[in-house]
């Protein structure tokens, strides 16, 4: 399973997703979850249950701050018409 990034509802405040990019990835049981997270210069692996708990909190926290398709496509509509 592959989990990404999403955009947030009130783009212009803080949220933990300013950090950088990252994925997390889940494995049956026998391999651990991996965090690969991503920044300017290089990337990461991350295999820790601890981290691996951190991302998950931060999508999972950006994810409930996601617009819903209709509304993600009302803002790009309404930014497409402001360009």
């Amino acid at each position: 399973m592959l989990r990404h990034r999403t955009a947030c509802r009130d783009a212009a405040g803080f949220h933990p997703g300013l950090y950088g990019s990252f994925m997390l990835m889940g494995f049956p049981e026998s391999n651990p979850d991996v965090v690969w997270v991503e920044n300017l210069t290089n990337s990461v692996y991350f295999e820790g249950s601890e981290d691996v708990e951190r991302y998950t909190e931060v999508f999972d926290h950006l994810r409930a701050r996601a617009l819903g398709p209709p509304e993600t496509r009302s803002q790009i509509n309404k930014i497409l018409k402001e360009l």
